[in-house]
């Protein structure tokens, strides 16, 4: 696995993606990739398919036909702890923790398949720099901590598995604006030392800012494709996520 300050070296690509729920399609024909290094989000209204499409890549929803390879294997059919294991990793909507354990407790659940203790302690100390909120947290129970703190430990627990992509579903919903700031910054800073990432949003104009590139889901299909500057150019974008 690779350390925080490593150049993520694996590519996802998503091919012809289709996933159901019974007779509804939440996912249609969607294909989009990756690149190493690169922050890519997804940006669509709620219901548009954003969360559906991040819990088929993580192995959660097995899609009814499509492609996914990483790093140019086909994981289509793997189960979801084996994608954990070849670093794929999924920060769900809520920050959802374990409430009843403490905040340290939570961390070293992230770190579960590694198996180098001296790795570990190191992830450990990156992740407290990175949140110090947390560091000044490590004894609190996880349930105690505000809407911010548990989405700040949700993305480092997340990252004490030392992933080589980063998934982040809705990482701003319900958060106060200055905590949005905050939680943006973090993503930004990890992607600056060569994280990959791939991010659903419904902040199209905070997403937008920190992407490499982005994709627009309406009713379950991209309709849009292209970098922060030539989304945001777009009329029926900026009148549907930006304001315009």
């Amino acid at each position: 696995m690779h350390t925080l300050e490593q150049v993520g070296l694996n590519m996802l690509k998503v091919t012809d993606l289709e996933v159901s729920y019974g007779e509804i399609k939440a996912v249609r024909g969607v294909s989009f990739d990756v690149k190493d290094g690169g922050l890519v989000v997804i940006i669509g209204a709620n219901g548009a398919g954003k969360t559906t499409l991040l819990r088929a890549v993580m192995g959660l929803k097995k899609p009814s036909s499509g492609r996914i390879l990483f790093d140019g294997k086909d994981i289509t059919n793997l189960k979801a702890y084996q994608r954990a294991a070849l670093g794929i990793v999924l920060v769900p909507e809520g920050g959802r923790v374990f409430p009843r354990l403490s905040v340290k407790d939570n961390l070293m659940l992230g770190a579960y398949l590694i198996r180098d203790k001296s790795a570990i302690d190191k992830t450990f100390e990156e992740v407290c720099e990175i949140f110090p909120r947390l560091k000044e947290r490590l004894q609190q129970t996880a349930g105690t901590l505000s809407g911010g703190e548990r989405q700040m430990l949700a993305i480092g627990r997340a990252l004490m598995s030392r992933p080589s992509i980063l998934m982040v579903d809705e990482i701003s919903l319900g958060l106060m604006p200055k905590l949005v700031d905050k939680v943006f910054e973090v993503v930004k800073y990890l992607n600056s030392k060569g994280l990959t990432i791939l991010m659903s949003e419904q902040n199209a104009s905070k997403s937008l800012e920190i992407a490499t590139y982005g994709y627009v889901i309406e009713l379950g299909r991209v309709v849009h494709q292209g970098s922060p500057v030539e989304l945001s150019a777009l009329e029926d974008v900026k009148r549907a996520y930006l304001g315009g």
